[in-house]
C-alpha cells in the first residue's frame, strides 16, 4: 500500500513539472533564441571585421569589437531580438505570445519579424556614433562605415547558418530516438544507453520545443526506469503510467 501511495505521488508531482513545463516553455524558447543569435551576432561582427581589416591582430580586432558592442548595445540587440521573435510570432502563427511548435515556424517568425534588419540597424546606428565620436582611429573608422553591409551581410549568413543547424540537430535528434526504440524493443539496455547519451548531447544545442521536449522525456523516464530495476524490462502498469508524466 505504502509502494503505490509513492508511485501515485510520483505521478502527481511529474503532472505538476509538466504543466510547468508547458506553461513555460514560450520563456525558455525566447531565453534559448536570445541567447543563440546574441553569440550568432557577436561572432558576425568579429567574422565581418576580420574581413574588413584582414591585416589587424586579433587583439585589435577584439578591442573594436568591444568598443563597437558595448553593454548598451548588447541590450539593444538583446531587445531586437526579442522585438522581432514576438513580431514574427504574430505574423506566423498569429500569437504575440506562446510557443513555436518546430522550426520552420521559426525560420519564417525571423524572416517576418525583420530580425536580420532590426539587428543590423542597432550596429549600423553605433557604427555612426561610434566614428562620429572618434572613439576609433579615423581611418579605421572609414573602413568599418563603408563596409557595414559586409558586417551585415555576414550577420544575415550566421543566422541563416544557426537555423540550419538546428534542423540538421533536430533530425539526428529524431535518428537517435529511433535508435533507442529499435534497442528498447530488442531489449538491448547497452545500445539504449548509447542512443540515450547522444540524445542528451544533441538536446543541449536545441530550441526548446514541446513535442521534443516531451520525445525525450518519455525516453529519459523509461531510461531510469529500466535502469533502476537492475535492466529487468518487465515493468509494472504503474511504473509504464509514471513514464508519461514524469
Amino acid at each position: 500500500m505504502e509502494n503505490f501511495l509513492d508511485i501515485e505521488n510520483m505521478i502527481q508531482t511529474g503532472k505538476n513539472i509538466t504543466t510547468s513545463l508547458s506553461e513555460g516553455i514560450d520563456n525558455l524558447q525566447n531565453n534559448f533564441l536570445q541567447s543563440e543569435f546574441g553569440k550568432v551576432v557577436d561572432n558576425a561582427v568579429d567574422i565581418g571585421l576580420k574581413a574588413l581589416l584582414p591585416d589587424f591582430l586579433e587583439d585589435q580586432i577584439i578591442n573594436i569589437k568591444d568598443t563597437l558592442i558595448q553593454d548598451g548595445v548588447k541590450a539593444g540587440i538583446n531587445e531586437a531580438i526579442e522585438s522581432s521573435i514576438d513580431l514574427g510570432k504574430s505574423a506566423t502563427i498569429g500569437i504575440f505570445t506562446g510557443n513555436f511548435e518546430n522550426i520552420d515556424q521559426i525560420q519564417n517568425a525571423v524572416k517576418k519579424g525583420g530580425l536580420v534588419d532590426t539587428i543590423s540597424s542597432v550596429i549600423g546606428k553605433t557604427i555612426d556614433v561610434v566614428v562620429d565620436a572618434g572613439f576609433l582611429d579615423k581611418g579605421v573608422g572609414k573602413i568599418i562605415k563603408n563596409g557595414k553591409n559586409t558586417l551585415f551581410k555576414t550577420i544575415s549568413n550566421n543566422i541563416d547558418n544557426s537555423l540550419t543547424n538546428q534542423v540538421n540537430s533536430i533530425e539526428k535528434l529524431d535518428k537517435y530516438c529511433e535508435t533507442w526504440k529499435n534497442a528498447y524493443e530488442k531489449e538491448d539496455l547497452k545500445e539504449m544507453n548509447k542512443a540515450y547519451k547522444n540524445i542528451n548531447k544533441q538536446l543541449e544545442n536545441i530550441v526548446p520545443l514541446e513535442s521534443t521536449i516531451n520525445k525525450a522525456r518519455e525516453i529519459e523516464n523509461l531510461q531510469k526506469i529500466i535502469t533502476n530495476n537492475g535492466g529487468n524490462f518487465n515493468l509494472t502498469d504503474e511504473q509504464l503510467q509514471l513514464v508519461g508524466v514524469l
